[in-house]
């Protein structure tokens, strides 16, 4: 289901709030998996422009491309 989080039904992102720091590219994987139902097929083709963590998928970060 989406937005459950781990095992413990926490918020991946959840010790990220407050500015503690920056998830990892794998949690954001798994965020990403979840919401795309487990399919790796269906988070390479996700295109879905309104997700925050769009453009940050595959490890990549649009503000440091730019520098």
């Amino acid at each position: 289901m989406f937005g459950q989080g781990n095992k413990e039904n926490v918020c991946y992102f959840f010790p990220f709030r407050q500015g503690n720091g920056r998830p990892s590219v794998k949690i954001i994987r798994k965020f990403c998996l979840e919401c795309m139902g487990g399919s790796y097929k269906l988070v390479e083709s996700c295109r879905d422009t309104k997700c925050s963590l769009n453009p940050y998928r595959f490890g990549k970060d649009p503000k440091r491309a730019r520098k």
